[in-house]
């Protein structure tokens, strides 16, 4: 869809915006959700009540006048007074109320947000726009329920104000009562205009946004500012930087221009309402059909519902202009597909097949995976080399079903992963991956955290196996020791890290484990040693190991040799020796450059 068309997702925006929050709503409390309407309704009826009640009091101050005493004017005086303190107080109950059930409404939504995530495809995480949307889909929960709030609400605080005011003006003049609502009608038209233009700026603003976050990262963020700095290109990114800022800031005075010559135009026809209005109150006065205090009354309430309206539209204005895109990255991730199949238990320990598989990621030319073949036996381990970009990676989270085929079949332990859902395709799998997580946790906590269901048993043992125990002098305080500075703990090197993440994954309970090339940060001999210690413990199980060191592979029962998303060889490490081809080459490479590095680190 090219960017003029973007605009016309305004409308449709938010009307799921308001479809979905009031089934968020309903679902919380019918009651609470009538509740919350009338509390916003009391303080807009009080503020029309008001109107009569200075006219009661002006009348008073009139006969006192006359009178020369202050007995008529007392109780109108009580009585406006008393209206004014409960629509002060109405107001507070308002704001109070709002942001108690806002907030309820907030984790409401977070919470089914970060279900429906559970639930999608990972390949979805493959596609750039998508992960945006991911990525900013937490701030379009407060965006669609603050946008909500402020049409549910506040659209109950100005529309009953008016109303009230509408009848108590049929009672004086009808041709006044049907005047005052016309004359809201250029404000309603001028903000859906509004909310055209800015819905268009925004979603321009938005990737700018997006690489103006990027420049300041790289300036400034922990992960980068040392290289930034060290290896000078400040310089490039504050030049970026400044040019996205202009680049935002020329958008963002292009929609205050607009937006003010339509504000403009429509307050000065409603303004034109309210003068003629007043000029039909002039006659009527002068005729004797309505009394000074009454004009006084009707001239205040006027002016006082005027200023209401104006601020209710011009907020509303503002609030769909910044909201409503925020609110459009939260549908998006709403509507990315979610991975459908029955429960059940895909047990990789009786092993994996590979059917006629193929598998192309989202927007890619060409497949990452071109008709692979696999038959992986139960307790078998097994190896998956080639070079960068062979497919390596893509072929296993096909096997642990991650990832579904485009055609073909992959079938883990019999069960055929299109067949079943996500979770029952990875219960009995655990995996470790070339890009880790770093949990911000407990060192306890990082390893637990691959099967926090099972039975809470102390991570000692899976640390052990990983070359990392926990009473070693890393860990001042045993598995209890915080790893991260920002939370006063420790922070360790890459090669650390690694293998708390090969702990994870031996932690986790499982039939079948893959090993993606988690070691890089290790030198080749203890990579060796990590490797062995694997195949050990693996011995019940069905493991598969990506490595780009030849040397390791040779622990697996078999070697699958990957060359342009397709199995170019398969056998054990004398086999494919023997046979030469695509892994005898990468062995002789492999060794001839290790042999010209060892005089050179030794040196």
């Amino acid at each position: 869809m090219s960017e003029k068309n973007k605009p016309a997702k305004a409308l449709p925006t938010l009307r799921r915006c308001l479809a979905l929050n009031v089934r968020l709503r309903m679902k919380r409390s019918r009651s609470k959700a009538l509740v919350t309407l009338i509390v916003f309704m009391l303080p807009g009826t009080l503020e029309a009540l008001a109107v009569p009640a200075l006219e009661r009091f002006i009348e008073g101050v009139a006969q006192a006048a006359q009178r020369l005493a202050f007995g008529p004017v007392v109780l109108p005086a009580l009585v406006m007074a008393a209206v004014h303190v409960c629509v002060y107080a109405s107001q507070h109950l308002c704001y109070y109320w709002r942001d108690v059930y806002t907030e309820r409404l907030n984790a409401d939504l977070s919470a089914a947000l970060m279900r429906s995530v559970a639930r999608k495809e990972p390949v979805c995480f493959e596609n750039t726009g998508r992960l945006d949307a991911l990525e900013k889909a937490q701030e379009g929960v407060t965006a669609l329920n603050d946008v909500c709030s402020l049409i549910f609400e506040d659209g109950a605080w100005s529309l009953m104000n008016l109303a009230a005011l509408t009848i108590w003006l049929a009672l004086r003049n009808a041709l006044l009562a049907c005047l005052l609502p016309l004359t809201c009608l250029p404000m309603i038209a001028s903000q859906l205009l509004l909310q055209k233009f800015s819905f268009d700026v925004k979603e321009k603003q938005a990737p700018i946004s997006r690489a103006t976050a990027y420049c300041e990262q790289a300036m400034t963020s922990r992960e980068m500012f040392k290289e930034t700095r060290v290896l000078g290109a400040f310089g490039y990114f504050h030049a970026r930087y400044r040019r996205h800022l202009k680049e935002y800031a020329r958008l963002n005075r292009g929609l205050m221009l607009k937006s003010t010559g339509v504000s403009l135009a429509a307050n000065l026809v409603s303004l034109t309402g309210f003068v003629g209005m007043l000029v039909l109150m002039l006659f009527e006065l002068r005729a004797g059909r309505i009394e000074t205090a009454a004009f006084a009354a009707l001239f205040a309430g006027l002016l006082g519902i005027y200023q209401s309206i104006c601020v209710f539209f011009m907020g509303f204005g503002e609030m769909i202009a910044t909201n409503l895109p925020q609110a459009g990255n939260l549908f998006k991730v709403l509507d990315m597909p979610e991975r459908e199949g029955e429960a059940g238990e895909a047990d990789g320990g009786k092993g994996v097949t590979l059917e006629n598989v193929r598998f192309r990621y989202p927007g890619a030319e060409n497949e990452a995976v071109r008709g692979v073949s696999l038959d992986i036996k139960p307790g078998e381990t097994v190896a998956v080399v080639g070079e960068n970009g062979a497919g390596k990676t893509t072929l296993v989270r096909l096997m642990t079903g991650l990832y579904l085929p485009d055609s073909g079949a992959v079938r883990i332990g019999g069960k055929d992963t299109r067949k079943i859902d996500l979770p029952s395709a990875v219960k009995r799998s655990s995996a470790v991956f070339q890009k880790y997580a770093q949990y911000k946790l407990t060192l306890g906590e990082n390893v637990r955290a691959s099967d926090m269901a099972g039975d809470a048993r102390s991570a000692a043992a899976p640390l052990r196996d990983a070359g990392l125990p926990a009473d070693s002098a890393c860990f001042p305080e045993g598995e209890k020791t915080m790893l991260s500075r920002e939370f006063d703990g420790v922070d360790l090197s890459g090669g650390q890290w690694q293998r708390v993440a090969i702990a994870r994954g031996l932690y986790r309970a499982h039939g079948l484990i893959v090993l993606d090339e988690p070691t890089a940060a290790i030198d080749p001999l203890e990579e060796t040693r990590v490797y062995q210690k694997f195949a050990a413990l693996s011995k019940n199980s069905t493991a598969v190991i990506v490595t780009h060191r030849m040397g390791s592979a040779r622990i697996a029962d078999r070697i699958v040799v990957m060359k342009d998303g397709a199995i170019d060889d398969i056998g054990t490490h004398d086999e494919l020796m023997a046979r030469g081809g695509v892994y005898a080459d990468m062995v002789a490479a492999q060794a001839e450059w290790y042999a010209q590095a060892a005089p050179a680190m030794g040196g």
